[in-house]
């Protein structure tokens, strides 16, 4: 009911209470007596006026464009908030499906890698076991050679000894064959002798006895 009467109170005024454009140039608010002092400017207000309650007035007009301002640059600010998260959301989405791309590049290149991976180690085992083989064969080889070369070398070495006690029997037998004649003719001339003796000592026979 006050509130009513109150309002029925004011004077009708028709205030455009509109900021002038260098008030809209910085967005401000004009004060109070700013306000009033266009309004008498203007003209637009009876001289008979109550003053205080044209300036409750103005005060009330400049509260609710204050209030429409706050709000209107909330709502601005909300825009721009709203504007920059979905720019960001928008970013971080290509970012996201970016980084799905280089996921899914980085998961192929490394079941690459592993059958490279695979490849080269069955390569590896392979040539270990062929390496391994060879040295084993080879071991073999030279194992087998190396029992030849001594079973040659004391086929040699008897082979060579035998020849050498041929040599040597060789030698004494034609040593030994001189000593044999020596003793030979030392016995034909020993035989010689006492044939000799024999015949000088032997008493003559005398038939006529």
């Amino acid at each position: 009911m006050n509130e009513k009467r109150n309002r029925s109170d004011e004077p009708n005024l028709s205030l455009s209470l509109k900021i002038p454009i260098e008030y809209e140039s910085v967005k401000r608010i004009p004060t109070l007596e700013e306000a009033m002092n266009l309004e008498l400017k203007n003209g637009q207000v009876d001289p008979n006026v109550n003053l205080k309650k044209f300036r409750r007035t103005i005060s009330n007009r400049l509260s609710a464009q204050r209030s429409r301002m706050r709000r209107t640059e909330y709502i601005d600010e909300l825009k721009k908030e709203a504007k920059d998260l979905e720019d960001t959301i928008a970013f971080v989405g290509r970012k996201i499906e970016n980084g799905k791309d280089n996921k899914k590049k980085l998961q192929l290149e490394n079941q690459m890698l592993r059958v490279q991976l695979d490849s080269i180690t069955n390569k590896s085992n392979l040539l270990t076991e062929i390496i391994d083989n060879l040295a084993s064969k080879k071991l073999k080889r030279l194992t087998c050679q190396n029992q030849e070369f001594i079973s040659l070398k004391s086929l040699n070495l008897f082979t060579s000894i035998a020849v050498q006690t041929e040599e040597l029997k060789v030698d004494l037998k034609r040593l030994k064959e001189p000593a044999d004649a020596q003793e030979d003719e030392e016995h034909m001339d020993m035989d010689q002798y006492l044939n000799f003796d024999n015949m000088t000592f032997s008493p003559p026979k005398n038939d006529d006895i």
